[in-house]
């Protein structure tokens, strides 16, 4: 399988993006994963009481650097992940010069991503906008070199198998 330089991972919290990004680490030997809140954690402190679009725009012109860095050493493919909707918008003209795949996981039944992050012990919390989220994800039609992945009904290994196939069949990537 010709892997892409970058696999990106979308979708709202509570659909499962950390469970398959655990899964493609491990498929792929533990490749370099970068989950761009993490980013924006280098300097926000712990409730993002500071975060703003000019703060987000700097922590993606971060990740932009770190990841010439690493693709010019020849790594891949990177796992990213941990993306607002408005981030993927941008990643046609922010990524034209690298081979991507966007996976966005989505639940057909906003109920679904509710007893998910309800059920969470940390990370984000907030349900209701988890689930605003899904559905804006769910409606939306799909962006260039993006796959979606319904994830209602399927198991954890249904997903990741999903995903795999999704990337065999990405060759078509320009």
């Amino acid at each position: 399988m010709a892997l892409p330089d970058l696999i990106i991972l979308g979708g709202a919290p509570g659909v499962g993006k950390s469970t398959l990004m655990s899964k493609l680490r491990a498929h792929f030997q533990n490749p370099p994963t970068i989950e761009f809140s993490d980013v924006r954690n280098l300097y926000l402190d712990s409730k993002w009481e500071r975060a703003s679009p000019s703060e987000e725009r700097m922590a993606f012109d971060i990740l932009l650097y770190a990841l010439r860095i690493i693709l010019s050493k020849g790594i891949k493919p990177v796992l990213l992940t941990d993306f607002q909707e408005q981030r993927l918008l941008t990643f046609q003209e922010a990524f034209r010069e690298y081979r991507y795949r966007i996976v966005t996981l989505y639940a057909e039944e906003d109920e679904l991503v509710r007893e998910r992050v309800i059920a969470r012990d940390d990370g984000f919390k907030d349900h209701e906008a988890a689930m605003r989220w899904n559905r804006e994800v769910r409606l939306r039609a799909s962006l260039p070199r993006e796959d979606k992945i319904r994830v209602d009904q399927l198991s954890e290994a249904a997903v990741f198998e999903r995903c795999l196939e999704t990337l065999r069949l990405s060759n078509r990537i320009p």
